[in-house]
């Protein structure tokens, strides 16, 4: 597999503007408060654990590849698909307003 360093490095760039993106997210998810901000934070526990598990599983089967670029190249994507996923999920909380500051009603 032939990768590029500055492909890497961009996909490195994306990979934190995405986490960054999912952290804010995240912290307002947790500070609305009540049972979805608990949910929220075991969900976040459990899928760092997983994430973290399934790619030392990668690794040690051979999967991510035997060479420093294609290793570095399928660990950025492991952690990218998931992170994509929990910005996907959390947008679309934004979205359906269950996520964010509250609106205030005039009255």
């Amino acid at each position: 597999m032939k990768t590029s360093w500055s492909r890497l490095c961009q996909d490195v760039w994306s990979l934190t503007f995405e986490a960054s993106h999912v952290i804010a997210l995240r912290t307002f998810a947790i500070a609305a408060g009540g049972a979805h901000a608990n949910v929220e934070i075991d969900r976040m526990i459990e899928e760092k654990v997983t994430a973290l598990w399934a790619l030392q599983s990668l690794f040690v089967t051979g999967a991510l590849g035997f060479n420093t670029p294609s290793i570095a190249t399928k660990s950025v994507a492991h952690y990218r698909k998931a992170v994509r996923a929990n910005r996907r999920r959390l947008q679309s909380k934004v979205w359906r307003g269950r996520i964010g500051p509250r609106r205030a009603t005039c009255r």
